[in-house]
């Protein structure tokens, strides 16, 4: 139902694929329809190329060199803006950091390299932590920024900025937990940072807290797997048993999906 909202050279690449797999003597053929189509559903959007790279021209190159090149550029582009990004954090100017790391994503986009993954990963977990950081009131400017709103809406817009903060935070830490590879610090770090989100949000979202509670037991459980004597994930999943008593929840440990 969404081909067409794919671009045109990755649905191209997808029609190669069943022509391929039609085709009696080629490998393809030997899968299974369902399951080709399987896998190119876990196919990210750009790998055929993203536009940028695909508007390439240059007589005096090779395209494969040309955005090989233009690759290695926007790898050393991202490097120096996350050097900035982390500047800006050192200056509790969180909200600038993340843009700064988000900028610094998208120049990564295309590619499956080592570094490049690893790099989404870090990149992922610096806006989770300014996320986290400006839920917290650290973020100088953002401080300032509400304290000029009237008094009588300055409680309830710090309230929305928390919550979608916090949400944010989860997000970005699941994100950088599934790009994280055998970073097994990196992973701790996040599923800690999510755990300790989705507790908070529990109390700004009550309605939704059996979920947040669950969620919050997931990612505490994964710590304590890798490390059992981990003190903030035993108490971070007794913290979440407890919600899910008090609301009528299950209670019971549960394994990250």
């Amino acid at each position: 139902d969404h081909h067409s909202e794919f671009p045109k050279v990755f649905r191209g690449m997808v029609r190669t694929l069943q022509m391929c797999h039609r085709r009696k003597n080629c490998p393809l053929a030997k899968l299974p329809e369902s399951i080709l189509f399987y896998i190119v559903n876990f196919c990210a959007w750009d790998w055929a190329g993203t536009p940028e790279e695909l508007k390439i021209k240059d007589k005096n190159e090779h395209l494969e060199e040309a955005v090989r090149l233009k690759r290695e550029r926007d790898l050393n582009t991202a490097v120096n803006l996350e050097r900035q990004g982390l500047i800006y954090m050192r200056g509790n100017n969180f909200a600038m950091a993340a843009q700064k790391f988000s900028t610094a994503l998208e120049l990564l986009r295309a590619g499956l390299s080592r570094s490049r993954l690893k790099l989404s990963a870090k990149l992922y977990s610096h806006i989770a932590t300014c996320c986290t950081r400006i839920a917290n009131g650290e973020d100088l400017h953002v401080r300032e920024n509400l304290q000029s709103l009237p008094e009588a809406h300055r409680g309830e817009a710090r309230r929305i900025l928390r919550t979608q903060c916090l949400e944010q935070a989860i997000g970005y830490s699941r994100r950088a937990i599934a790009k994280a590879s055998d970073d097994t610090k990196l992973k701790i770090a996040n599923h800690l940072r999510a755990g300790s989100a989705c507790l908070a949000v529990c109390e700004l979202r009550p309605c939704q807290a059996e979920s947040y509670a669950e969620k919050a037991a997931k990612h505490f459980n994964a710590v304590v797997e890798v490390d059992s004597n981990c003190t903030e994930a035993s108490e971070g999943v007794a913290a979440a048993q407890a919600i899910l008593r008090r609301i009528g929840g299950s209670g019971e440990d549960m394994e990250l999906e």
